[in-house]
């Protein structure tokens, strides 16, 4: 016997909220991607945020498509709807990768700047 869509729609969602506060709490622990580290406290602090939100989002996007797949032959209006879902979600991803290097470059591009600073005070 086949399930209705309806009576699909209406099961009980296995994810509990505190379920979810559990693993982005688990999230927040996990150290930041290489690159991303510059040695300061605050700014390390910042970049472990930025990956918990970048492993939030990817995980959310895996599960778009997967609700995607299942619908697409159930109902093609609410897979498109989805589907727009998902790209955002992949670019919100791509967003945070991009921001979470962003302190590493300043601290970086502020080094070089202050020795070309130094350089052209020395020179003038």
């Amino acid at each position: 016997m086949s399930t209705s869509l309806d009576d699909f729609r209406s099961r009980p969602r296995s994810a509990q909220p505190q379920d979810k506060i559990a693993s982005l709490r688990a999230l927040a622990q996990e150290p930041p991607r290489m690159q991303a580290l510059t040695g300061s406290e605050h700014w390390d602090y910042f970049a472990r945020y930025i990956e918990a939100q970048i492993r939030m989002t990817e995980a959310e996007c895996e599960a778009a498509r997967r609700r995607v797949a299942g619908l697409l032959m159930v109902d093609e209006p609410a897979a498109r709807k989805l589907a727009v879902e998902v790209t955002k979600l992949e670019v919100r991803a791509d967003t945070l990768r991009a921001v979470i290097i962003l302190p590493k470059w300043l601290m970086d591009q502020g080094v070089k700047a202050a020795e070309m600073v130094a350089e052209f005070e020395k020179s003038a």
